[in-house]
């Protein structure tokens, strides 16, 4: 990823089998491939803001996101014997477990003593 304004460069992934790359927002999609797949193989989210990964495909044979909003879609072949059919998938991160707040707070507690 490169940032025009920072002119920074941050890598997204390291493996070296990482492709079909789209952005959207604060968010980028990816498939991370098998080797040797060409292309095929899981699909993952890189939340800029946080630098957090998140796995969102397991079937090994997804591939081509496409990213707008809170919505994925992509295409898997997760059915086929031949990997030959493929079918479309929309995935919702809306619908996914956010990170739950966390509270922080202090207290300063006086204690008085009357005689």
């Amino acid at each position: 990823m490169y940032d025009i304004t920072a002119h920074k460069i941050t890598p997204v992934t390291n493996s070296g089998n990482a492709t079909d790359p789209a952005i959207y927002g604060k968010r980028i999609v990816y498939t991370l491939n098998r080797p040797t797949s060409f292309g095929i193989g899981d699909i993952y989210t890189y939340n800029m803001s946080t630098a957090k990964t998140t796995r969102i495909t397991t079937s090994n044979s997804a591939f081509s996101p496409f990213i707008y909003e809170d919505k994925i879609v992509y295409a898997d072949s997760q059915d086929s014997e031949s990997g030959d059919e493929r079918d479309i998938y929309l995935y919702d991160l809306s619908s996914t477990v956010q990170d739950l707040p966390l509270a922080e707070f202090t207290a300063n507690v006086t204690l008085e003593l009357h005689l």
